[in-house]
């Protein structure tokens, strides 16, 4: 899918680890409210949101399709997709730090969108409302938010969007 410098390739079990350390880079927007954590209580925290997430995922789709993004061979992130009956459901997208403002989500997004526009289903994201950044990528991809809770977006691209 991504046309960049990066490969993607099936998730295996050998990956896990990389996806608990993955998530935690991913988490510093909702650190702030918990300063008052040890480092060690913030590391216990993130691996049991991290585990909640991954048997989540598991249980929840598990016909989802697992990805991991690669540089060189190194792995950056991943991405995990789940092809619902009409439509196209973007549960994860995650990159390193070091990865992020690159374009390569941006092109990972691009081409989830030229998929639903070729099969003709819409996009679909949760996206957590504390997470501005990814917030406003999706906003600049033509995603609109068409429902909400009082912790995620869920948002939408339809195939005749643009």
């Amino acid at each position: 899918m991504v046309t960049m410098a990066i490969q993607q390739r099936p998730a295996t079990k050998e990956d896990r680890l990389f996806m608990q350390q993955l998530y935690r880079t991913s988490r510093d927007f909702e650190m702030v409210y918990l300063s008052h954590l040890s480092a060690e209580q913030k590391e216990q925290f993130l691996d049991m949101q991290f585990e909640a997430q991954y048997q989540g995922y598991q249980q929840q789709c598990p016909n989802a399709v697992w990805t991991i993004l690669e540089e060189d061979g190194v792995p950056i992130g991943r991405l995990i997709v789940d092809y619902r009956p009409g439509e196209i459901g973007a549960m994860d997208v995650c990159l390193l730090p070091e990865m992020r403002g690159r374009g390569i989500g941006t092109q990972i997004m691009r081409d989830l969108q030229q998929e639903g526009q070729q099969r003709g289903l819409p996009v679909r994201l949760y996206v957590t409302i504390l997470n501005e950044n990814a917030r406003r990528l999706y906003e600049r991809l033509g995603f609109e938010v068409i429902d909400q809770t009082p912790v995620h977006l869920h948002m939408e691209w339809g195939p005749g969007d643009g």
